[in-house]
C-alpha cells in the first residue's frame, strides 16, 4: 500500500486543482468583460438613457451595464420587518451582470427580485412573488428571488428617476474581446464624459488561470511518471525521461495557448523582446492592483474576492498535497534502496 500513497496524494492533488479551475470557469463574465469604476460624478438616469441609446445607434454598439452599489434599509410595512441589504440598480445589458447570477425578468421599475435571506427575514417565507416592500419611501413589488448561490442581503432593481441612485461601475464588453481596455476606457471618456479607473479583474484572472494550468500540467507529468513506474511494474515505457518532459512541456504549453487568452493590452506592438513595454506594462498593473484593494469594493468586487480566495485556498491545499506527494515517493524509494542495500549484504 505504501508505494502506491504518492499516486493517490497526487491524484488528490490532480482533484484540488480541478476544483479550483472549476471554480474559475464561474467567474468568466469577470475576465470576458471590462469594468470600469466611475468616479463620483452625478450621472442621472436620463443621462444614462441618453449614452445607452446613443450606443447603439454606433456602427458597432458596445454592450454596456451600468451598476449602482449601496447598503439600503428594506422594509415589509405589513409586518414591521426591516432588512439591512445591499441594494443594486441596474441600467443596460443585464446579462453582463453575470447570466448565472441573474437570470430572471425584472419588468417594470416598480418591480424588483430579493435573495433568499432577504426573503426569509421579511416575510419568513420563500412564496413572496408579487408581495410588496418599501425602500427609500417607494412601494416595489417583487417579482422573483434570485438564485440560491446569491446568499447575502440583496435586492435587485432597475434605476428609475424616483430613487436618487448613481452608477458607480460601468460593464463593458465589446464585440472584439480583444480590444484594448485602454481604448476602450478613453474612447468612453472621450464620447461619453465617462471617465474612471479599470478594475483589474482581467489581470488577476490571467494571474490564477495560469498558475493554475501551469500547476495543473506539472501534476500530470508527474502522474505520468509515477504510472509509467509503479503501476506498470518498474517497465519503465517512457525510457528517455529527458525527451518525454520536452514533449509534455510542449504539448501542454500549446494546450495552454489556445486555453488562456491574453489581454491585448498585455502585448506589445513592436516586439516580445521590447522590455521597456513590460516594465511599463508591470508599473500600470501595480498601480491597478494597488488602487482597487485600497479602495471600497462593492457588491460584485466581494463576490469576486471571494471566489479568488476560494481558489487560493485550494490552490494552496493543492500544492500541500503535491509536496506530501514527492515526500512519500521519497520515502518510499529510500525504503526500496533500503531493503535492495539488504538484500545485497545478506
Amino acid at each position: 500500500m505504501k508505494h502506491k500513497q504518492p499516486i493517490i496524494f497526487l491524484m488528490v492533488s490532480v482533484l484540488l486543482t480541478g476544483c479550483a479551475l472549476y471554480i474559475f470557469n464561474g467567474l468568466s463574465s469577470y475576465v470576458d468583460n471590462s469594468y470600469l469604476g466611475l468616479t463620483k460624478q452625478v450621472i442621472s438616469k436620463s443621462d444614462m438613457d441618453k449614452i445607452l441609446l446613443s450606443n447603439e445607434k454606433t456602427h458597432v454598439p458596445l454592450k454596456l451595464l451600468f451598476i449602482s452599489n449601496q447598503e439600503e434599509t428594506i422594509s415589509n410595512q405589513n409586518l414591521y420587518q426591516d432588512v439591512k441589504s445591499n441594494l443594486i440598480a441596474l441600467s443596460g445589458d443585464k446579462t453582463l451582470f453575470g447570466q448565472n447570477l441573474i437570470n430572471l425578468e425584472l419588468g417594470e421599475s416598480t418591480r424588483c427580485l430579493v435573495s433568499r435571506s432577504v426573503a426569509r427575514k421579511l416575510f419568513g417565507s420563500l412564496d413572496i412573488k408579487n408581495k410588496v416592500v418599501s425602500i427609500k419611501g417607494q412601494t416595489y413589488v417583487i417579482s422573483d428571488i434570485l438564485p440560491a448561490k446569491v446568499q447575502n442581503n440583496v435586492v435587485v432593481l432597475n434605476f428609475s428617476s424616483q430613487l436618487s441612485l448613481t452608477p458607480d461601475t460601468l460593464v463593458i464588453k465589446p464585440a472584439d474581446q480583444n480590444r484594448s481596455e485602454a481604448v476602450l476606457s478613453n474612447q468612453l471618456k472621450v464620447t461619453y464624459g465617462l471617465s474612471g479607473n479599470l478594475l483589474p479583474f482581467k489581470v488577476l484572472g490571467l494571474i490564477f488561470q495560469t498558475m493554475l494550468w501551469v500547476l495543473l500540467g506539472y501534476q500530470c507529468f508527474i502522474l505520468c511518471k509515477l504510472i509509467d513506474m509503479y503501476l506498470l511494474s518498474f517497465s519503465c515505457v517512457i525510457s528517455d525521461k529527458k525527451l518525454f518532459g520536452l514533449l509534455f512541456s510542449f504539448a501542454w504549453g500549446i494546450l495552454m495557448c489556445h486555453i488562456i487568452s491574453i489581454p491585448s493590452d498585455f502585448i506589445p506592438n513592436t516586439a516580445w523582446s521590447d522590455f521597456s513595454f513590460f516594465s511599463k506594462l508591470f508599473t500600470s498593473q501595480r498601480d491597478l492592483l494597488d488602487k482597487f484593494f485600497k479602495s471600497p469594493k462593492g457588491y460584485l468586487d466581494v463576490i469576486y474576492l471571494y471566489q479568488i480566495g476560494k481558489i487560493l485556498i485550494l490552490l494552496v491545499c493543492s500544492i500541500v498535497v503535491l509536496l506530501w506527494s514527492k515526500i512519500s515517493y521519497l520515502k518510499f524509494k529510500c525504503s526500496r534502496l533500503s531493503s535492495v542495500s539488504k538484500n545485497d549484504n545478506y
